[in-house]
């Protein structure tokens, strides 16, 4: 009896020690930027979710005097915007383990897809869209590709088809519903798959101020008769503006 007792003893201090070892925790972390108002860095990170995911995972940070009061997370510092949008370069990595070389690869990357264009501006190409930060990545107004009028888009693409297939295919689960019930259709909420492939858009020109005006060019050929566009805001991404790029620049709209 006393053996058994203390084999299950054992068998709970093992069990303590191998969930510890497989809670998730913080692997490594980079800064990449650090200006006058902004500093950003990439963390790396060991997720344990139960039934769920279990891997390592990357995230973008951001601390400026605007976020001095953000509460701790399990994967970041007080004082830390956790939420920032990540960028959709990312992807193409494929991060899977938690080495030097693969953070570094991270970093280099994140220098590309981050644009600082002012003491407190951050503007991110998110893979869906643009997120803008005016106030120090306090928050995220985003523009992104459902808000574009339908009839300025290709009618149709491979990862359109496919992305209405699988919808179509998965419409009994709740989620799903939702996705459908809040786009209006599954045409509509697909409609961002038509920006992947070789409609990749290409993004370039950012720029933002505090003020709550932003703007930068999108180019793509998901786009019928124009490829090639601004994208703007005066009212911190409460309203967007798109125009083609050259009835852009001879009106002047550089707003």
């Amino acid at each position: 009896m006393k053996k058994l007792a203390l084999t299950a003893a054992f068998l709970v201090v093992m069990g303590f020690f191998g969930y510890r070892s497989c809670a998730s925790h913080r692997i490594d972390e980079r800064v990449f930027y650090q200006g006058r108002g902004l500093e950003l860095k990439v963390v790396t990170a060991f997720e344990n979710l139960p039934l769920h995911f279990t891997g390592n995972v990357y995230r973008v940070q951001c601390r400026s005097t605007k976020t001095a009061n953000f509460a701790p997370t399990k994967f970041s510092d007080p004082g830390w915007q956790s939420y920032v949008p990540l960028y959709n370069g990312f992807q193409a990595l494929g991060y899977r383990s938690d080495s030097k070389h693969d953070i570094e690869r991270l970093v280099e990357v994140a220098r590309v897809g981050y644009h600082i264009t002012d003491e407190l501006t951050l503007m991110v190409e998110s893979g869906t869209g643009v997120a803008v930060s005016f106030g120090g990545c306090a928050s995220f107004a985003v523009w992104n590709y459902d808000l574009v009028d339908e009839s300025l888009l290709i009618e149709t693409s491979p990862e359109f088809e496919k992305c209405q297939a699988n919808l179509q295919e998965s419409q009994q689960w709740p989620h799903i519903q939702q996705l459908i019930k809040r786009h209006g259709s599954i045409a509509r909420a697909c409609q961002y798959s038509k920006f992947e492939g070789v409609n990749k858009p290409h993004f370039e020109n950012f720029s933002a101020s505090q003020t709550g005006a932003a703007r930068f060019e999108i180019s793509s050929s998901a786009f019928l008769a124009h490829p090639n566009y601004s994208v703007s805001t005066a009212d911190f991404g409460k309203n967007w503006v798109l125009a083609p790029l050259d009835s852009a620049k001879d009106s002047g709209q550089d707003q």
